[in-house]
């Protein structure tokens, strides 16, 4: 059995080799809930915009699905969101068994989810965001 004397400081440095890999390891947990919650900010964003443009409202939807409100005004919803980002293709179409109804649809591309701490985790581009409805 060995004396205190010998064991007096190695629990600190033990603390300190674990702690090299907690550390980056709590970061990048928080870092992929920053991008998790980015996305479904994103999400949101244009859903609220196809329903505006489902319950006929023509005009300004780009700024609703940017910044929440037809003026534009105030803060993009999510850092690094720009109008030009969101893509309003015509309304369509489509046909089924009961006759044929119009779907309109708003996506976001290109963003860029950026992270807080570079060293843990990369930037993450998201995929197209798409939220389509059917119109009126």
């Amino acid at each position: 059995m060995r004396s205190t004397s010998t064991q007096r400081g190695v629990a600190a440095i033990e603390f300190a080799l674990v702690l090299v890999f907690l550390i980056p390891l709590a970061f990048g947990i928080t870092e992929l809930g920053r991008a998790f919650y980015q996305y479904n900010t994103l999400v949101k964003a244009t859903r609220n915009g196809a329903r505006a443009l489902a319950a006929g409202q023509t005009v300004n939807i780009d700024r609703m699905t940017v910044y929440g409100n037809p003026e534009g005004s105030g803060a993009p919803l999510v850092d690094g969101l720009s109008l030009s980002m969101v893509d309003i293709p015509p309304e369509q179409t489509v046909a089924y068994e009961g006759g044929t109804m119009k779907v309109v649809t708003v996506s976001i591309h290109g963003f860029k989810f950026v992270s807080l701490v570079p060293g843990v985790i990369g930037d993450i581009e998201f995929g197209p965001i798409s939220t389509s409805m059917r119109r009126g």
